[in-house]
């Protein structure tokens, strides 16, 4: 059944970024890539969007996460050493794998993802000493 989209609104476009993020993650699944949605701009008769895309690298326990390169003065700038994606951490007696390093956020720049679980959470820096 086709459904005619006559103007652009967010219900609209809460709609269609459902099923266009779907569509992405069985592309990202195929080619064993993520693929990922960001902001929408729009007007009544148009929408633009931006895709980011990262190559997959499986980190502890089999847990995918993205592999980027993070030059020396960025990690130096949050005190680490080295990329920290993939490595293992435990807080509060749970185990995490750092799935990315969002280097821009100062305060949480560890991603990390519960071992066995679904969602995602934001670290300092500190748990990884």
């Amino acid at each position: 059944m086709k459904n005619k989209i006559e103007k652009f609104d967010k219900a609209t476009l809460a709609k269609l970024r459902k099923e266009m993020q779907d569509a992405l993650n069985e592309i990202g699944d195929k080619y064993e890539i993520a693929l990922q949605l960001k902001n929408i701009r729009f007007d009544d008769k148009k929408f633009g969007v931006k895709l980011e895309g990262n190559t997959l690298v499986e980190g502890a326990d089999g847990v995918p996460v993205k592999d980027n390169f993070y030059p020396e003065w960025q990690l130096a700038r949050l005190g680490l050493t080295e990329n920290p994606c993939g490595k293992t951490f435990i807080h509060n007696g749970k185990d995490f794998v750092v799935v990315e390093l969002k280097t821009r956020s100062r305060k949480y720049p560890i991603v990390g993802k519960e071992v066995g679980g679904d969602q995602m959470f934001k670290f300092k820096t500190d748990v990884l000493k």
